[in-house]
């Protein structure tokens, strides 16, 4: 039997990751929430997710830096097209076009804008899920 995506959710509006979080677990995922970014990093390394849901507006770090910090650690060296071979999601209350696309560019998943039916959230993570599977697959 598959293990369970393992879902982190980085936002800082506790009550809403916590519903995420129920939700998803409902839905059969395994899920983590962190409220910034230094919970984000002391979860990360011990839930290991398979996956982030990851707000802009953080405090201490925003989503773009905290973004292209866990790029720098998951992009191999050799690796010359910049993008991370783990998928990040966005999911922001900003709808700046400018700010979805500085975030595409740097190679995330997907850009989901505030609020999010969780349905539309359930079949991004699965398109997620399976593409980053078809690529470990096509790299093992």
């Amino acid at each position: 039997m598959n293990q369970p995506l393992r879902i982190l959710i980085v936002d800082d509006d506790v009550d809403l990751s916590y519903l995420t979080r129920i939700r998803l677990e409902g839905a059969g995922f395994s899920a983590a929430m962190a409220h910034d970014s230094k919970a984000f990093f002391r979860i990360f390394y011990s839930f290991r997710p398979d996956l982030l849901l990851l707000d802009v507006d953080l405090p201490q770090k925003n989503g773009l830096a905290l973004f292209l910090e866990i790029k720098k650690m998951l992009v191999p060296k050799n690796d010359t097209s910049g993008k991370a071979r783990f998928p990040v999601m966005i999911i922001s209350g900003g709808r700046s076009g400018a700010v979805q696309a500085l975030f595409k560019d740097e190679g995330i998943f997907d850009y989901l804008c505030k609020p999010v039916e969780f349905e539309t959230l359930l079949e991004k993570i699965k398109k997620a899920g399976d593409f980053f599977s078809a690529c470990e697959q096509v790299t093992d």
